[in-house]
């Protein structure tokens, strides 16, 4: 299911998909036909495929990225 949410007055439509462990962010709720250019560390951009704009992000592995930013936070047993 599809989510919105407004930052620094963007509006974001975004979507996790558990089985993939993926988080897919778009800048307009239908984007249009794209293409994927991979950045780094399982990190996509999305570009339109007619005008090479950037209508989003595709983020994986999101459960492994989260975890590492919070670990090193947990206190030892």
């Amino acid at each position: 299911m599809t989510r919105e949410t407004v930052v620094d007055g963007k509006t974001l439509f975004y979507e996790y998909d558990e089985y993939q462990d993926a988080l897919f962010i778009t800048f307009m709720r239908t984007p249009p036909l794209s293409y994927y250019e991979e950045l780094d560390n399982g990190i996509m951009m999305r570009h339109d495929a007619d005008t090479d704009q950037v209508i989003g992000y595709t983020i994986r592995n999101v459960s492994l990225k989260v975890c590492k930013q919070f670990l090193p936070t947990v206190p030892a047993s």
